[in-house]
């Protein structure tokens, strides 16, 4: 899937799991619902450490800075791998946003 497709095709209520990281691994396999999608980025929610729910933003990449997987994509920094995200799509349920 193309950046443009999955920007298209992004959801509230789809899940994003991090499978892979080349920094803080401390979400690592953790599924997060997308909280909100704007045309350059998308939020997910995060649990705080004192148990509340927050926005966490991903910029969206630049197509040169995305590559498709089977399961998702890896996002790239001047050419540097970041992060690997396994996507799944059509889960989205109510989500209420404020």
């Amino acid at each position: 899937m193309t950046i443009t497709e999955l920007k298209r095709k992004t959801k509230v209520g789809d899940t994003w799991t991090v499978v892979a990281a080349a920094f803080n691994n401390i979400y690592l396999n953790i599924p997060r619902k997308v909280g909100k999608v704007q045309t350059n980025s998308v939020a997910l929610f995060t649990t705080k450490s004192d148990g509340t729910e927050s926005l966490s933003w991903l910029n969206w990449p630049k197509a040169k800075e995305y590559e498709a997987t089977p399961e998702g994509f890896k996002v790239f920094e001047d050419g540097v791998f970041l992060l690997e995200y396994k996507v799944e799509m059509g889960t989205a349920s109510v989500i209420v946003v404020e």
